[in-house]
């Protein structure tokens, strides 16, 4: 750089990297629990879970997407980055909160809530 140049720096306070381990935890449980219908093959191709589609779309129901469009011209949900980058920990948190809510809703349906659920995910995360 030369003297008297300008330099522009972009500042980012870090999300807490552990809370994001939880995150991601929890949707490990709600990724195992989670049984698709008895569909096994489309076209003749062996249909499997997928932990990233999984991902996508419970950040979806829960109401953190984009919308877009296909190239045919149907709408399109897209989940938003929850990257560090991307996204600052206020958001993140509420974020957690409503995969939560949408997991105990729709996947979790057997548990007696909130606290079972975090109860089995600090138990997991105590064994990393």
């Amino acid at each position: 750089m030369d003297v008297g140049g300008v330099a522009f720096f972009e500042f980012v306070i870090p999300r807490n990297a552990k809370f994001h381990a939880k995150f991601f935890t929890m949707l490990d449980v709600g990724y195992e629990a989670w049984h698709p219908g008895d569909q096994k093959l489309h076209d003749g191709r062996q249909i499997e879970k997928n932990r990233e589609q999984f991902r996508e779309d419970i950040l979806i129901l829960a109401g953190f997407y984009e919308t877009t469009f296909h190239v045919s011209g149907a709408v399109k949900l897209r989940a938003r980055s929850i990257s560090f980058a991307k996204m600052e920990q206020l958001e993140f948190e509420m974020v957690y909160d409503a995969v939560a809510n949408v997991l105990l809703k729709e996947i979790l349906t057997t548990y007696s809530g909130r606290g079972e659920l975090d109860k089995v995910v600090e138990r997991l995360l105590g064994f990393c």
